[in-house]
């Protein structure tokens, strides 16, 4: 995947605490930081003067994994994750998402859907599993 299409700017609606973004810093190119209280009111006001130095990275393969999804049938398309008993379905990063809910090793028409749509970082899917009681 080209550098340009695995991050988009984002919107100041999209900052809440915990989301995690990059800033441009300069000389030390993109830093990684995570949404605050404490800094939130300054770091408002640069998201609309400076947009263009502010970027987050798509929902990919490696955030589903480190929120502690684990692959559930490995080397096929889509990708099958389940977490806790509940089977994860993950079709085209970032386009949909579909989230069922059933017990490990069912099959996936056996399975309730409880989530189905559109989740373009990790900040999006940590607060969608804390909704979702997962």
């Amino acid at each position: 995947m080209e550098e340009e299409n695995k991050y988009y700017t984002p919107n100041i609606e999209e900052f809440c605490v915990g989301f995690e973004f990059e800033f441009e810093t300069g000389m030390e190119g993109w830093k990684k930081f995570q949404f605050n209280k404490n800094r939130a009111t300054q770091l408002l006001i640069n998201v609309e003067d400076f947009s263009h130095q502010f970027r987050v990275k798509y929902l990919d393969k490696s955030d589903i994994e480190s929120l502690g999804w684990n692959k559930f049938i490995k080397n096929e398309a889509p990708y099958i994750y389940q977490i806790k008993g509940v089977c994860y379905y993950l079709w085209n990063t970032p386009d949909i998402i579909s989230i069922n809910k059933g017990l490990v090793g069912m099959l996936i028409k056996d399975t309730n859907q409880v989530f189905r749509g559109t989740i373009k970082n990790k900040s999006e899917l940590k607060k969608l599993m804390h909704q979702l009681g997962i």
